[in-house]
This record gives C-alpha cells, sequence and structure tokens, in this order.
C-alpha cells in the first residue's frame, strides 16, 4: 500500500525545503519542453553534449560550494534564479541568447542547488535522523507530482505557441522569485530551537 506524508510530519525547515522544492519543480517543467525544442533547432549537437558536460563537471564543486552557510546557499540560489526567469525573458529579443543564457544558468543550479541539497541532507541527518526515509519518500513524490504538473500545463501551453509558453513560465517564475525574497532570512530565523546554522557549515 501507498504511504503518502504531508508536509506537518515534519520541522519547519524541511517544510520550507519540500515547499520550495514543489515550485521548483513546476516552475523546471514547464520550461523543459521549450528548451529541448529550441535546443535542437539553435545549437548543435557538439555544442549540446559539450554545455551538458559542464554541467556534469559542476558537480564536483560540491565539495567547495558544500562549505558554504545554508543561508548563503539559499541566497545564492535566488540570484540563480532570477538570472533564470531573465534567460527565459531574453528570448523575446533573442532565442540563441536565451537558450545559451539559459545553458549557462544550468551550469550554476548544478554546482548551487545540489551543494545545498547536501547541506539540507546533512541537516537532516544530524538532526532528525529518523525522518530520512520519509523525507526521501516525501521528496520524491513531490518532484513526480510537480513534473506533471508542469509537464502538462507546458503541453497545454504548446498549442498557442511557444512565446506564451515562456510567457507563463516567466510570470509564473518571478512571483516564486519574489516570494523567496520575501522569505530572505529564512534560515536565521532564531526561532528554530536546537539548530544552529555555523553546526552544517
Amino acid at each position: 500500500m501507498f504511504r503518502f506524508y504531508t508536509l506537518k510530519d515534519f520541522d519547519p525547515i524541511t517544510r520550507f525545503r519540500l515547499q520550495n522544492a514543489f515550485a521548483v519543480g513546476i516552475g523546471l517543467s514547464l520550461l523543459a519542453p521549450v528548451l529541448v525544442a529550441l535546443k535542437g533547432t539553435l545549437l548543435t549537437v557538439q555544442i549540446i553534449a559539450f554545455l551538458g558536460i559542464i554541467t556534469t563537471l559542476a558537480i564536483y564543486t560540491n565539495a567547495y560550494f558544500s562549505k558554504f552557510r545554508l543561508d548563503t546557499l539559499y541566497k545564492l540560489g535566488i540570484g540563480v534564479h532570477v538570472v533564470l526567469v531573465l534567460a527565459a525573458a531574453l528570448y523575446f529579443w533573442s532565442p540563441l541568447g536565451m537558450v545559451l543564457l539559459e545553458s549557462f544558468v544550468g551550469i550554476l543550479e548544478a554546482t548551487i542547488f545540489s551543494a545545498y541539497a547536501i547541506v539540507l541532507n546533512e541537516y537532516i541527518a544530524d538532526h532528525y535522523p529518523k525522518s530520512m526515509k520519509k523525507f526521501q519518500i516525501t521528496r520524491n513524490s513531490m518532484w513526480a507530482t510537480a513534473g506533471l504538473i508542469g509537464l502538462s500545463v507546458s503541453m497545454l501551453l504548446g498549442h498557442f505557441g511557444i512565446p506564451v509558453a515562456i510567457g507563463v513560465f516567466v510570470v509564473y517564475n518571478t512571483i516564486f522569485s519574489l516570494y523567496m525574497i520575501y522569505n530572505w532570512n529564512f534560515y536565521l530565523n532564531p526561532e528554530f530551537k536546537g539548530y544552529k546554522i555555523k553546526e552544517i557549515t
């Protein structure tokens, strides 16, 4: 039998992480089909492969970036997300420029968000080790649900053309970026008892 957990099963930091992951999952899935189509049209196989190699190599920076404070990684993530929105908006002036900039942002995403995930996993392992399994189940389920929602909307928007799909992506992720900026100091909240941010730097 399937077992579904709810956000109330987790501590505030993990709930915040899961909520953000769900929102990001929808946003990225909105753009993914469009990027695939544009890359296939505007870039050669060699360039696509090269960008993929650079993105993969970015994972090797985890040993460095996972030493950053959790709030620092979150703020860097906000910066990356804002650039992602601006890069998408560039489509209306230069589709090729948009694809290249989005690819560059993808490298930053692999660098920052993978390190962010490592530090947050360390937080759960240190403070709530018994919740790790249910967290992983919930995270995977939420990613899958977010992907289904984002891809379904993208499929529907495809009937109206790529400009409409990108416009919806820009609006959605602008709102989400404002939400993240609103929570700029979330990880410095003194109400998180028993958890000092410096303990996992």
